[in-house]
């Protein structure tokens, strides 16, 4: 049995539509292999659709956790919809950037998009690129001389908890070449440090020396030198 497509009036109209409902009531309290069976149940779902519906193509899965992602309901679910005409507005511009950036490059845009996590910022130094990610201080080499990253290596990374709110950023290349960064501290209704060196401004070296510089900061959004 499947439920009727939602009818007009419904946010998800034209759309199959179900509910993953979790074991665990508490929404924000999962493991990996708690998400990997909710997406393969989702997944299952959908091709069960596909199989009643052939003109159902266009599966998309959302994770209402609590209220501040707009859910009704506290209890832990998810939203599972198949589509038939068209993808819903922001997969189907994701698909077409992909196939614009493979017919452009010969690459894999999925592939780059998630080699780099909230990357804030991008500094340059002697035919190497430097990025702060939310986890890391990354160096980008182009071995190959087409203009285009070919290696991700970790300079140095620092512990996360999780919360949306641990942003960062840098580096700012000093003249001997050490680097500083600066990291934003967890929101939880009030600024906190969740993960160690949250609140801190950190200067690591280009082999990947860490010194501890500065604390007390909220949110550094940034940092530049006096002179």
């Amino acid at each position: 049995m499947f439920p009727d497509p939602c009818r007009s009036g419904c946010p998800f109209a034209g759309a199959w539509h179900a509910l993953v409902v979790f074991d665990e009531p508490d929404p924000l309290r999962f493991s990996a292999e708690d998400v990997e069976d909710y997406l393969s149940t989702a997944l299952r779902w959908a091709n069960r659709v596909h199989d009643h519906d052939a003109e159902a193509v266009y599966p998309f899965i959302f994770w209402n956790a609590a209220w501040r992602a707009g859910a009704s309901l506290r209890h832990g679910h998810a939203q599972v919809l198949v589509a038939k005409e068209e993808p819903y507005a922001r997969v189907g511009a994701l698909r077409d950037a992909a196939l614009r950036f493979q017919a452009d490059t010969g690459r894999d845009y999925f592939r780059v998009l998630v080699a780099l996590h909230e990357a804030l910022g991008l500094a340059y130094r002697d035919g190497v690129f430097y990025t702060t990610q939310r986890s890391e201080l990354t160096r980008l080499r182009d071995i190959d001389g087409d203009g285009r990253a070919d290696t991700y290596e970790t300079v140095y990374s620092w512990p996360l908890e999780g919360n949306y709110h641990e942003y960062s950023y840098g580096p700012l290349i000093r003249e001997d070449g050490t680097m500083i960064v600066t990291l934003n501290l967890a929101w939880v209704g009030y600024g906190a440090s969740l993960s160690k060196w949250r609140g801190w401004m950190l200067e690591i070296t280009p082999d990947g020396e860490m010194t501890p510089m500065a604390t007390g900061r909220r949110s550094p959004a940034g940092c530049g030198f006096n002179v």
